[in-house]
């Protein structure tokens, strides 16, 4: 099973919207587009810093990032379909996505989640991430690439 990855365009930011709403009402049990702006407009927001990956001609998960300095990038907007979870995909994305910044010259990747999101936490350090610090009932974590 070949998992491609594509750079956002306008043909594919619906459904890319529709995987990361559907990723964050799995999570909160609820969605709200007023403390998810960016959510609205990914295109407008992350334009080619938002990757895509395919299954079988099929979306199945996102990765953005922001650059927080000229050797550090910030994941965001990580997901996977709930009816891809448990198959190694998200590992698989993650892996694809440090390998792109990467390229583009990036030493470090650093995200956050929800400290009590046990599970996310747990995934993260199984990448290789360490905790850099917990703040307002978030984790931070951060990893040298490459």
């Amino acid at each position: 099973m070949e998992l491609i990855q594509k750079r956002l365009t306008a043909e594919y930011e619906s459904e890319a919207r529709q995987i990361i709403e559907a990723g964050l009402t799995q999570h909160w049990g609820t969605y709200d587009a007023s403390f998810n702006p960016d959510v609205t407009h990914l295109l407008a927001h992350y334009g080619d810093r938002l990757l895509t990956f395919w299954l079988n001609g099929e979306m199945v998960g996102t990765a953005a990032w922001g650059e927080v300095d000229a050797q550090t990038v910030f994941f965001t907007r990580v997901s996977v379909l709930e009816k891809f979870q448990g198959q190694g995909l998200g590992g698989r994305i993650m892996q694809m996505a440090e390998q792109e910044v990467a390229l583009l010259g990036y030493k470090f990747a650093e995200l956050e989640t929800t400290t009590d999101w046990a599970q996310v936490v747990r995934f993260y350090l199984k990448l290789g991430y360490a905790i850099t610090h917990e703040l307002d009932g978030d984790s931070y974590f951060r990893k040298a690439l490459g």
